[in-house]
């Protein structure tokens, strides 16, 4: 028989959450679920103490979906006790009704406050085909001198994967990783070091390797030390600048735009092309700025 489940609250995605939730109550039952969907390492923060074997291997597939190229997403759930949702829900049905200035501030707490204990169950993989004539255009600005940097909230294998297929990376170049581990004790640290051999590397280069050229694969986490800090910031750019190309992963819209200021402030003329809501900032920080019609 057929069952109609009507959904009572929606938690909506955006580029911050990077995760969106519905809770509903089925027929007959007295406690309510919550639907999660998002990013795996938002989803890995919000689970169980105690996670399920089949929790342990979503990620993995997961993981192993992303060095394939495909985007992935973590499915996971909650039974709410009644007595809770129903607080909750009066809270939630509260903060519509707060000041604008405030609101946003108060539903992102109360997300957090019901979106944990979270058991994951199934993980989605969806393949993002590149579109025709994409590795041959990028192969022509590159010999024409042009740096090219691709900013994306792509993980950072499914980045690393599109790069190789676009041939911003190949197996000759010097490849520049800039990476922060979830439990690193001290992040800040751990970029200053990285960025400091990165730069030891590209200056050990003899004058094949440098024909060769080298690429930089930087990551969110890592990104957001550094462009918090103008020394850091300014070690990033000199040697993002010697780099064939850039791909800077798991990045927010914001850090998209702020990458493309940072170029932008060294002087250097910048070009930036997007096709979604996400990459309007982006655009709007470039000397010349392309958006592409789709969907958003």
């Amino acid at each position: 028989p057929e069952v109609t489940y009507k959904v009572l609250n929606t938690i909506e995605f955006d580029s911050d959450r990077k995760r969106m939730s519905v809770i509903f109550q089925a027929p007959g039952q007295l406690d309510y679920t919550l639907f999660c969907k998002g990013a795996d390492e938002v989803i890995l923060q919000r689970q169980v103490a105690q996670p399920s074997v089949m929790a342990a291997q979503t990620f993995a597939d997961a993981t192993e979906f992303a060095s394939a190229g495909l985007r992935t997403l973590i499915l996971a759930k909650r039974t709410i006790p009644a007595e809770e949702y129903l607080q909750w829900r009066g809270k939630w049905d509260a903060a519509k009704k707060a000041d604008r200035s405030q609101r946003e501030g108060i539903k992102a707490a109360l997300a957090e406050e019901i979106e944990r204990d979270l058991e994951v169950f199934a993980a989605t993989a969806v393949e993002d085909k590149l579109q025709e004539g994409v590795p041959e255009t990028l192969e022509q600005l590159l010999r024409a001198g042009l740096k090219v940097w691709m900013l994306t909230g792509d993980k950072k294998d499914t980045a690393k994967k599109i790069g190789s297929a676009t041939g911003l990376i190949n197996s000759r170049m010097l490849l520049l990783e800039v990476d922060l581990d979830d439990d690193e004790a001290h992040p800040e640290a751990r970029v200053t070091e990285a960025l400091t051999q990165c730069e030891r590397d590209m200056a050990e280069l003899d004058a094949d390797a440098r024909a060769d050229g080298a690429a930089m694969v930087i990551v969110g986490g890592a990104l957001g030390y550094v462009l918090a800090d103008e020394a850091l910031s300014q070690t990033f750019l000199r040697v993002a600048i010697e780099c064939h190309s850039v791909i800077c992963c798991r990045v927010a819209p914001k850090q998209k735009a702020d990458i493309t200021s940072l170029v932008r402030a060294s002087k250097r003329r910048t070009l930036a092309i997007g096709d979604g809501a996400n990459d309007v900032a982006m655009i709007q920080a470039a000397h010349v700025g392309v958006g592409i019609s789709g969907q958003e």
